[in-house]
């Protein structure tokens, strides 16, 4: 019973296509990044040789006034779990908060579990049990000793705390990594009411959703919701 079971499974996956992996070539175009990193070399002066803080093909491709800012900006994260390492892992690696006076701030109030390695990129064996914005600010510190990494365990929402987030200047960009709409509700309304810029992202199974809000440019994330999803007959 066994080996027709396994049998008529890999019969299933044959005639069916599910579960092997896809037989294609994955090409992603970008050339209208190169268009205006041609029209930034053009005013900037060119920028092709890097300038100590920003690689060569970085500049390229964004242009040396985006990496400029890139590199002054105060960015708070809240949320270093999956998405969040992810984010921080791209943080250091385009030169992000390196600049004298900028800060990536990183709020997390969990720590670290066995289960979170498989899928949380920036944390090993050695750090199960502390806490996940500490070990994260030390692993991005590796990647990029320029980064200016500040941990904190608190949670934001409402009656939470950590109101000096948004009044004390030191954020220009909140970039979420949560896992419930409510904390992202709270999130936004606070960079709508400080006219902060807010970058939210997350996973449901397969699918993945980012969202970029400018201020006075774009709705908030708290203007539309997603569309219900559709019930199925049992």
């Amino acid at each position: 019973a066994f080996l027709a079971a396994v049998a008529a499974q890999e019969a299933l996956k044959a005639a069916s296509g599910l579960y092997t992996p896809v037989r294609q070539v994955l090409l992603w175009d970008c050339d209208e990044l190169l268009h205006a990193a041609r029209l930034h070399a053009a005013t900037d002066g060119g920028g092709d040789d890097g300038d100590g803080d920003h690689p060569p093909g970085l500049l390229r491709a964004l242009g040396p006034a985006a990496c400029r800012a890139l590199s002054s900006a105060n960015i708070l994260l809240i949320g270093a779990g999956a998405i969040g390492c992810e984010v921080l892992k791209n943080l250091a690696a385009v030169g992000a908060c390196t600049a004298p006076g900028a800060a990536l701030t990183v709020t997390d109030m969990d720590r670290i579990e066995r289960s979170n390695l498989s899928r949380q990129l920036l944390f090993r064996d050695r750090d199960v049990g502390d806490l996940k914005s500490s070990a994260a600010a030390r692993a991005v510190g590796a990647m990029n000793p320029r980064i200016t990494v500040v941990p904190h365990d608190r949670r934001v929402g409402e009656g939470a705390g950590g109101a000096d987030f948004w009044t004390d200047d030191r954020t220009d960009v909140a970039v979420t990594a949560l896992d419930n709409v409510e904390a992202r509700l709270y999130v936004d309304a606070r960079c709508v009411e400080h006219g902060l810029g807010l970058v939210d992202a997350g996973t449901l199974g397969s699918r993945g959703n980012v969202q970029a809000v400018v201020p006075g440019c774009s709705e908030s994330y708290g203007s539309s919701a997603d569309p219900p999803e559709p019930a199925v007959p049992v």
